[in-house]
């Protein structure tokens, strides 16, 4: 490997979905790396639709003190639903904005023109509960997963918050991509990375489905984005190798780097 592509020919799948893969892919390839995509998760519309569209109607009226966006999916998430109904915040809102992660803040920006007021540091949905001071009597919008845990409103709650928390999104199986269980039988793949719970649980899922198992992962660098990311594939029997600082798709990538520095390809 040369220092100015240390990630030269090592084999990197990367599993999540396709409106979020571009960003990971060119991180990736800038370092050498040969990238090949099967994305685990599409990102679906709520089960209740009437109730997403309600609340995003409260917050373009400016009903809500704060928002909070957990990830880049509830902002594409949130961004589909307005553009199919034919809506945008409106510029003149006050209603403050806080994010999960660097991208998220950036896809907030992109996506929604929303400014981003609040950003933790650490960056997980829990740190953020604790980040925004004086909540008492403040009314949170806070769209989710509908997979999402309760922990974030309870604690927006025990501050005193009026949290409205709302499905803005599911996740499903995805399809398409490279012939990833081809490729890890024949043992031709290095590297494979999970940005959340959710990609991994899905993966398993696509892989039984197209007749490959996780045990095909033995001899492969599994790397996860943030705690909550490992966290679900060490249930599914999974040995983590790579679990960055940063909860970033960069802070991934150099992980990665540093990883195959140690070990080789």
């Amino acid at each position: 490997m040369s220092s100015r592509r240390p990630l030269a020919g090592v084999r990197v799948v990367i599993t999540r979905a396709t409106h979020q893969a571009t960003e990971q892919r060119e991180s990736l390839e800038e370092m050498g790396a040969s990238v090949f995509h099967y994305p685990s998760i599409a990102i679906a519309p709520p089960m209740d639709i009437d109730t997403l569209d309600a609340s995003l109607h409260k917050a373009i009226s400016d009903e809500y003190d704060w928002i909070l966006l957990t990830s880049t999916n509830t902002v594409y998430a949130l961004s589909e639903r307005l553009r199919t109904l034919g809506q945008s915040f409106p510029a003149t809102l006050s209603m403050r904005v806080a994010t999960v992660g660097s991208s998220t803040a950036k896809q907030a920006q992109e996506k929604l023109g929303l400014s981003v007021d609040v950003m933790p540091a650490e960056f997980t949905a829990e740190s953020l509960g604790t980040a925004i001071p004086q909540l008492k009597g403040h009314r949170v919008y806070l769209p989710q997963s509908e997979l999402a845990k309760s922990n974030l409103s309870k604690t927006l709650q025990s501050q005193g918050a009026i949290v409205d928390t709302v499905h803005a999104y599911r996740t499903v199986m995805a399809q398409g991509g490279d012939d990833v269980p081809s490729m890890l039988w024949e043992g031709s793949i290095d590297a494979i990375t999970f940005t959340s719970g959710s990609t991994v649980r899905n993966f398993a899922r696509r892989l039984a489905f197209e007749q490959a198992t996780l045990s095909m992962l033995d001899d492969v660098c599994v790397a996860c984005i943030g705690p909550s990311t490992a966290t679900a594939a060490q249930q599914l029997g999974l040995a983590v190798s790579v679990l960055p600082e940063e909860h970033t798709s960069a802070g991934l990538t150099d992980a990665l780097v540093t990883y195959f520095q140690t070990n080789g390809a």
